[in-house]
């Protein structure tokens, strides 16, 4: 065999492989330096709720105010305005003769106290109808969420507060300077009025000092504050089982009623499974749907677990009592069981590189590969760990505020050049 021939065809299939090695370096090379198509999203710092939706039942220290007889009621106090021992809260006629002037007389003194509460300072300027406007609407929103939730009494409640509202409005537009003559008119056919019926039969007097409130909803003793220390699942269940009651005939007539303590509670059945995520005496911000997602910060006061059961009941309290607040006997609400607050970094982005978990961002022209520590998921993204260089011994390699984060992208790797 010619040697040297072999040796010939060696030399060539060698110099033809090293060659094409030559050639695939120099492509990469190139490839990595044409025009390449990215989208990128700035990190920025997000906060994420994980909640829970529970109904809730409302207790409260509540005293049933009674009259000694039936008749037509004269309210001196709104709903959930704080009265002094001794304040007279409703003026109780007595029904027949005169019933007609009655009537006209207690809604002569509702126009009254509108219109009274509508006159406003003449310094206020033209000016002032933007701030105005937003109570307005800010009401009207309320108004309307309690009606789509079937709290009609909410709207009967703040229809008088939408008419104040509106009839400032109307004069700081100078649309009318002021109610003054309505309120002498009144005032006039009141005197003539009263002339057909005698005075009231009977004023009720708050007991003591509270929050007063007008309507009954027959569960005043039942879910009352007293039940929380000695709770159990099985009293709870009796509890929902409970009819409402008539306050007619029992000695008196329920007129309204006093809440004598500031701390309320609401108590939501749970189980064991989900008990983790909460603990005794922890303080969790409770959203209020009905109540236009208000937010109130509650304690976990008591858990009551069920012997040989799954049923847990939750007992959450507060002392604050915000205004215009609906104290629904049952209602929806949705506890806030922890908060996360990180970088925002979409799912779809996420990779794995040798081992470690992350994401690709663009550093100038550069892509680089940045380690994320979730911390949630929601909706598709990750909260994420926020950077901190006093504690992360690789902090540099770890995702930071402002990054950019390439959310689309072909063919990515570490040090690879984006033109």
């Amino acid at each position: 065999m010619d040697t040297k021939y072999l040796k010939n065809v060696a030399a060539y299939v060698l110099t033809a492989a090293v060659s094409l090695l030559v050639i695939l370096l120099i492509i990469r090379a190139l490839s990595s330096l044409v025009t390449s198509e990215v989208e990128t999203m700035l990190t920025e710092v997000a906060t994420e709720r994980a909640t829970e939706n529970f109904e809730a039942y409302v207790m409260r220290s509540e005293t049933v105010l009674y009259s000694a007889r039936s008749g037509g009621l004269s309210y001196s106090a709104v709903d959930g305005e704080h009265v002094a021992a001794g304040r007279e809260l409703v003026s109780v006629y007595s029904e027949g003769g005169g019933e007609d002037a009655r009537r006209r007389i207690i809604e002569i003194d509702r126009k009254i106290g509108i219109l009274e509460d509508s006159n406003i300072s003449g310094s206020i300027t033209v000016t002032d109808t933007a701030a105005l406007d937003s109570d307005i609407n800010a009401l009207f929103g309320s108004l309307r969420n309690g009606v789509e939730n079937g709290d009609l009494a909410y709207a009967v409640r703040k229809r008088d507060e939408l008419l104040i509202l509106l009839n400032r409005r109307s004069i700081i537009t100078r649309t009318v300077q002021n109610y003054n003559e309505e309120i002498t008119r009144l005032g006039n056919e009141k005197l003539l009025t009263a002339a057909d019926m005698a005075g009231a039969a009977e004023t009720v007097k708050a007991p003591g000092a509270g929050y007063f409130y007008t309507s009954l909803d027959g569960y005043e003793t039942a879910f009352h504050a007293n039940e929380v220390p000695t709770l159990t699942v099985e009293r709870f269940d009796r509890l929902k089982e409970t009819q409402p009651r008539d306050y007619s005939g029992y000695g008196g007539y329920g007129v309204g009623k006093l809440v004598t303590a500031f701390t309320w509670y609401i108590v939501c059945e749970s189980t064991q499974d989900m008990l983790r995520n909460f603990r005794y005496n922890g303080a969790y911000t409770v959203v209020f749907p009905y109540s236009s997602d208000t937010e109130l910060r509650m304690t976990l006061t008591r858990i009551v677990t069920e012997t040989n059961g799954e049923r847990v009941l939750l007992v959450f309290s507060t002392g604050e009592i915000p205004e215009n607040f609906n104290f629904l006997r049952r209602q929806p609400v949705q506890i806030v069981k922890a908060s996360y607050t990180g970088y925002r970094v979409p799912i779809s982005a996420v990779r794995i590189n040798d081992g470690r978990q992350g994401v690709y961002v663009l550093d100038n022209r550069l892509v680089r590969f940045r380690e994320i520590v979730p911390l949630t998921e929601v909706g598709g993204y990750f909260i994420v760990a926020r950077r901190d260089p006093l504690n992360d011994e690789y902090y540099y390699n770890k995702l930071n505020l402002h990054d950019l984060i390439i959310t689309r992208g072909k063919n990515l790797y570490e040090s690879k050049i984006i033109s």
